[in-house]
C-alpha cells in the first residue's frame, strides 16, 4: 500500500503526511501557532500585555489544545478556562464546533480579542453586535491559514527532496500569517470595514491582480477555458 501512496501523494501533491512518508516538521499545530500569531498582533495593536491577560478557550479539540500549552508558553498568558461542546472537561475531541456566539449569547462574552480558530464560530449576525462592544475579532479566514501555509511549506520540501526542521517550518509560516494580518488590519482601517470583511475583500483584490496580470481577465471580464 505505501507505493500506492507515494504515488497519489506524487500525482495531487497530497499534504498532511506522516513525518516518515514525506510529511512536514510541526504539522500537527500548524493551525494553533498561526492563530496565536494573530491574537499577538491584535494584541500588541490594542497595547494589551497578554503576560497579564488571562484566556478562556472554547472547544478543547486539537487546535484548541495545541492553542493552549504554546499560548501560556510564549506569551505567559494565563489560560483560566476550557469547554467543549459536553461542558467544562478536558476532552480531545471534539473541537469547537460552528455557531458557538450566538445573537443569544454575544452580550455575554467579555473578551478584548475573539480569535475564530474553529471555521465559523461566531455567526455573522452577531459581527456587528461584537464590533459595537469594542471587540476585536480575528476571522476563521485569517486565523486558521496556519495549518494551509505549511501544507504549502510540505508541497515545497517534497518538490526539492529537502526537509526542514520544525523550527525553520514555523519561522516561515509565522512571517507570513503576521504579514497577512498587518495587511488585513490596515486594510479595515483604511476603508473602515470590519476584519471579517476586510479579510476575503483583501483576497479576492489580490486574486484578482494577479489574474488581470496574467491576462486572464481585463477588457472581456472573463476567466479563460481550459479543456
Amino acid at each position: 500500500m505505501a507505493w500506492m501512496l507515494d504515488e497519489y501523494a506524487h500525482v495531487t501533491g497530497a499534504t498532511g503526511k506522516p513525518v516518515s512518508l514525506g510529511g512536514s516538521e510541526g504539522r500537527h499545530d500548524a493551525t494553533a501557532r498561526g492563530g496565536l500569531i494573530t491574537v499577538r498582533e491584535a494584541a500588541a495593536g490594542m497595547g494589551m500585555d497578554l503576560a497579564a491577560a488571562t484566556v478562556v478557550i472554547r472547544g478543547f479539540g486539537n487546535v484548541r489544545h495545541s492553542a493552549a500549552s504554546p499560548g501560556a508558553a510564549h506569551y505567559d498568558a494565563e489560560v483560566v478556562a476550557v469547554s467543549d461542546g459536553n461542558g467544562a472537561i478536558d476532552r480531545p475531541d471534539p473541537a469547537a464546533v460552528e455557531n458557538v456566539i450566538t445573537i443569544e449569547n454575544a452580550e455575554r462574552v467579555g473578551a478584548r480579542i475573539v480569535a475564530d480558530l474553529a471555521n465559523g464560530p461566531t455567526t455573522t449576525e452577531t459581527d456587528e453586535m461584537l464590533d459595537q462592544s469594542g471587540i476585536h475579532i480575528v476571522p476563521d479566514f485569517l486565523c486558521n491559514g496556519g495549518g494551509v501555509i505549511v501544507s504549502c511549506i510540505e508541497m515545497i520540501q517534497n518538490r526539492t527532496l529537502d526537509h526542514w526542521s520544525e523550527a525553520e517550518v514555523f519561522r516561515r509560516p509565522g512571517e507570513k500569517v503576521t504579514a497577512a494580518y498587518r495587511a488585513v488590519t490596515d486594510f479595515s482601517r483604511t476603508w473602515w470595514v470590519p476584519m471579517r470583511q476586510a479579510t476575503p475583500t483583501l483576497a479576492v483584490e489580490r486574486t484578482g491582480g494577479a489574474m488581470d496580470y496574467r491576462g486572464w481577465i481585463g477588457t472581456e471580464q472573463c476567466l479563460p477555458t481550459h479543456p
